[in-house]
């Protein structure tokens, strides 16, 4: 695979991608179980404390031995290292342990939860695909350079996004999975959260005007074109966090099906917005609007897809239980 990839300088350390898999699944599996016990605090702690010994292992591996071998390492442990503090800090939190399943109920439980496996794997999958795509484009189509500024400037947006939808995700999975259980309406849980956070909105992209003059004072006036970018990425932004409620919900109203077709959608079109864009003669901040404001379109597109498919949801819920 790295011979056809062209990849073979990367040599041994592949072999570090089949551990790292694993120490993320560890991980995955511990913070969806405290998710669900409600332990938002412990996980807020060892989240600090496993950025602490990370970064502390990386710093002392370094000055020990400086070779790339040792990044890696401690990047591809770190996921079980979240985990395995997870599993020490909620010794006393635990109840009674759960019944043994037997192979038949186990089997039964996978069939019921299948859409996960068949639906959110290649999801996840098409929206790493999309993030990446206009990394990989800017620099094809116009310049490496173009593409260093994109990407300074979604590392910058990408601190209150991923904050928002880290904090606020996992609350909303684990109460849209009660009110469902309970039988209680999802649609205006999502209507009220995905209202709240566009609120946040305004604030974001009134903001970003500021971009280009920070950027120029903090980081050299070379890289004031990646403030540009922040200007009209913040409309996308804006937006992808309002539209964390909706993602949040379509597995609780069986919907993983349409995100797989949104994600589809939406990468096609932003690849697609970047090319009409350079084959027009934009120059890259224009590339970058048109690619935001595509963005922006699609994630407000699948905000009223899934408030469409909820509302539906709740009525043929309401139905089966009067009969």
């Amino acid at each position: 695979v790295l011979a056809v990839l062209g990849a073979e300088a990367v040599g041994p350390w592949i072999w570090f991608l089949p551990l790292a898999l694993l120490c993320v699944a560890f991980q995955d599996v511990s913070t969806f179980q405290a998710t669900r016990h409600g332990w938002f605090r412990l996980l807020g702690v060892v989240t600090v404390v496993q950025a602490f010994l990370t970064n502390l292992a990386r710093v002392l591996g370094g000055l020990a031995a400086p070779v790339v071998g040792v990044l890696i390492a401690v990047t591809a442990l770190a996921p079980a290292v979240q985990a395995g503090l997870v599993k020490l800090f909620s010794k006393d939190r635990r109840g009674p342990p759960p019944p043994q399943l037997r192979p038949r109920a186990a089997l039964a439980l996978m069939d019921k939860h299948r859409d996960f496996p068949l639906y959110r794997v290649p999801t996840d999958v098409l929206n790493s695909a999309s993030q990446a795509v206009p990394t990989i484009l800017l620099a094809a189509l116009f310049s490496p350079a173009a593409a260093g500024f994109y990407v300074l400037a979604r590392s910058v947006l990408n601190l209150p996004a991923n904050l928002v939808g880290i904090a606020i995700g996992n609350v909303l999975y684990a109460h849209y999975a009660e009110l469902d259980r309970a039988g209680e309406p999802l649609t205006p849980v999502l209507l009220r959260w995905t209202g709240g956070l566009l609120a946040l909105s305004p604030l974001i992209i009134g903001g970003s005007w500021f971009a280009p003059a920070i950027f120029s004072f903090v980081f050299g006036a070379e890289w004031e074109e990646a403030g540009q970018y922040v200007q009209w990425m913040s409309l996308w932004i804006g937006i992808s966090i309002a539209n964390v409620p909706a993602v949040r919900l379509a597995p609780a109203i069986k919907s993983q099906m349409l995100l797989l077709v949104s994600s589809g959608l939406l990468l096609s079109a932003r690849a697609f917005a970047i090319a009409i864009a350079f084959d027009m003669g934009a120059d890259t901040v224009q590339a970058v609007a048109a690619f935001s404001i595509v963005s922006l379109v699609g994630n407000a597109c699948l905000i009223m897809a899934i408030a469409i498919a909820a509302r539906r949801y709740d009525i043929t819920r309401q139905h089966e239980t009067a009969r």
